[in-house]
């Protein structure tokens, strides 16, 4: 309690100065694998349409049980080259699986880190902001308008594990389990206590269980499942400090379900052709969510480049708290696109893409680049 005391007097400084010389001026950015791209400059140059096509180390996100087909142990690391928050997208080991053999059975492991959410929001929100409401599921329990400072980060540590047969791999299996770490602190003025400085810190967290499923219909047509978020609740801790005092509190908060479904078409030996479903649904804390979006991609090849597209639609982006969203976006898809450049010790990939979130909050087409390198060993 003492430690919770100290630090609260010392946001309540920060804050204190900061807002004395604050003006009107508002900023918000938004980063991470939770803003609608992905992660992986593959499957962001493809409109992240890889939950039937993903046969590698971002299988472990996209889809684990793609993570059966690998053929060499892999490492990667990917990074938003434009990023103002995160120092890395993604961040993964993955074995093939040689020392807990299954007879008649291929299996595969991953270990990942990564960053599905990092706000940094400053200034003055109001309740009808989609600032404001964006920022309240990064922070459980901030009141509706606020002005100040708020910086969050909601980080993911996940093991993958998948199985196929070692013959006839029709089929394929997945599961991935998490452990999701979230930490946000504010500093500034509540509307409903103006002029009073507030310091809030909360910490959550929560583990999380994903399961992945691919079945190849015939040698050109492969069906994806994946289902992510199941029974996830975040256990949550506020330590609010002000003048009078420090408050704290806890309690659950419970994350929709995410669930995509995909097709891909190996339309020739050169060119893949992808499409997926997705469906976010539920509950967030006192909120229902319900996103609907439409992914497609295509990725060509020749010799050892690749070259990528994709679209992305959002369907529906509507919560409890606003309206669907769609309306006002600068624009209603977004296309994407990639090369790769794939040799016998890896693969460096390369996408560019508008970021749905930035550009809606900016209004307009805000361009991010991405850049993955993967290491076979």
């Amino acid at each position: 309690m003492f430690y919770s005391k100290k630090l609260g007097t010392i946001l309540l400084l920060i804050a204190t100065m900061a807002l004395s010389g604050q003006s009107n001026a508002r900023s918000f950015r938004g980063e991470g694998s939770d803003l609608l791209m992905g992660v992986g400059a593959r499957a962001i140059g493809m409109g992240g349409a890889m939950v039937a096509a993903t046969d590698d180390i971002y299988s472990s996100y996209w889809n684990p049980a793609g993570l059966a087909e690998l053929n060499t142990h892999q490492i990667t690391v990917s990074k938003q080259l434009d990023s103002k928050n995160t120092t890395i997208s993604f961040l993964s080991i993955a074995l093939k699986n040689k020392w807990l053999p299954i007879n008649g059975y291929k299996t595969s492991f991953a270990l990942s880190w990564l960053p599905r959410l990092h706000i940094r929001a400053n200034g003055n929100f109001k309740s009808t902001d989609f600032e404001s409401i964006f920022t309240r599921y990064a922070l459980p329990g901030l009141p509706e308008d606020f002005n100040g400072e708020l910086e969050s980060k909601t980080r993911d540590t996940r093991l993958t594990f998948s199985i196929t047969p070692d013959t006839d791999a029709r089929w394929a299996l997945g599961i991935n389990i998490g452990r999701v770490n979230c930490k946000t602190n504010f500093c500034g003025v509540f509307a409903n206590d103006p002029g009073v400085y507030t310091a809030v810190s909360t910490d959550a967290f929560s583990y999380t269980i994903g399961l992945g499923a691919k079945y190849r219909y015939n040698k050109n047509l492969t069906l994806g499942l994946n289902i992510k978020d199941i029974n996830t609740n975040l256990d949550v801790e506020i330590i609010e400090t002000r003048p009078t005092g420090t408050t704290i509190e806890t309690y659950d908060v419970e994350f929709p379900i995410d669930f995509t479904f995909g097709i891909a078409y190996q339309y020739n030996p050169s060119l893949l052709l992808t499409v997926d479903y997705q469906l976010v649904n539920g509950e967030y804390g006192d909120d229902a969510i319900d996103f609907q979006i439409l992914r497609a991609g295509l990725e060509k090849k020749i010799g050892n480049m690749n070259y990528r597209a994709g679209l992305l639609v959002p369907i529906k982006l509507k919560s409890e708290s606003s309206e669907d969203i769609i309306k006002d976006l600068p624009v209603p898809f977004f296309l994407s696109a990639g090369v790769g450049l794939k040799t016998r010790y890896g693969s460096l990939d390369f996408a560019i893409y508008p970021n749905p979130i930035a550009s809606y909050t900016k209004q307009t087409l805000e361009i991010s680049t991405e850049l993955s390198l993967t290491v076979d060993f």
